[in-house]
């Protein structure tokens, strides 16, 4: 057992200076694996399930922080129904207190969808503060109808 700090600190300084640097890389592996992933893939800040209004919305959706700035993907399950002016936006309002009339109220659109069908992938602006909004909908903005949305 050991007595004290500077005990262990010393036991832990000879464990390194007699074990071969390939026995340390192998224990650090698991660590430069977590490391790696982590910038690859990023850091999810939100992600669900898209809620249906007026058509039905399959699939999921990830919102992720990366090297190359902040995406929202839709997964390669998503689908809707072709419209002639979809827009992705973010609402103020949580989803269950937007309509077709309040949906573009305060919210920040991000993009029109050209996509209706499969993995979708949206560059977030540099200055977007996800705190400043509660939902994430799908509005045709040219006949005023939600599609549909999840709460952030």
């Amino acid at each position: 057992m050991l007595k004290c700090p500077e005990e262990a600190n010393r036991r832990h300084l000879r464990y390194i200076q007699n074990t071969s640097p390939m026995r340390l890389s192998l224990h650090l592996l698991p660590v430069a694996i977590f490391l790696l992933g982590s910038s690859l893939y990023g850091t999810t800040l939100a992600e669900g399930t898209w809620t249906k209004s007026k058509y039905k919305i399959a699939g999921s959706w990830k919102i992720e922080e990366t090297a190359d700035g902040t995406f929202l993907s839709f997964s390669e399950d998503f689908k809707t129904k072709k419209a002639p002016d979809l827009k992705v936006a973010f609402n103020p309002k949580a989803f269950a207190d937007v309509s077709a009339k309040n949906a573009l109220l305060d919210a920040l659109i991000i993009s029109e969808l050209k996509t209706y069908k499969g993995a979708v992938s949206i560059q977030l602006p540099d200055d977007l503060r996800l705190d400043a909004y509660q939902s994430l909908i799908i509005h045709c903005e040219q006949y005023s109808i939600l599609w549909g949305g999840a709460d952030l």
